[in-house]
Order: structure tokens, then C-alpha cells, then sequence
């Protein structure tokens, strides 16, 4: 059970940096922008690609437990 644990934990956190570099970039790129495509933009890179990281990083540290 600690490996799960340590697998989440490792894969929330780089998750949680990737997410917060997505984001700071995103905004930057978009400030201002209000337009749906500018709206999707920033929500698909500040949600779903940190997810796939999540996801990655997870199945790879998981597999070698």
C-alpha cells in the first residue's frame, strides 16, 4: 500500500508543478483574450495535460514497484 502512496505522491506533485507552469504560461499568453478558443486553450493545457502527466508519471513509478 506505501508503494501506491508513493507512486500517487510523486505523480501528484510533479503534476501539481506542471500544472502551475501551464498555468502562469497560459495566462500570460491569453491575458485579456476572452474568446472561447482562448478560454478552451487555457483550460485544455491547465487541466488535461497535467493529467496525462499524472497519469504517466504514475503507471511509471507504479511499475517498478
Amino acid at each position: 500500500m506505501a508503494d501506491v502512496f508513493s507512486a500517487l505522491l510523486i505523480a501528484f506533485l510533479v503534476s501539481f508543478v506542471s500544472f502551475i507552469a501551464i498555468t502562469l504560461y497560459m495566462d500570460n499568453k491569453y491575458k485579456g483574450d476572452t474568446s472561447m478558443s482562448g478560454c478552451f486553450n487555457s483550460f485544455f493545457a491547465s487541466f488535461f495535460i497535467p493529467l496525462i502527466i499524472f497519469i504517466a508519471v504514475f503507471l511509471y513509478n507504479f511499475s517498478f514497484y
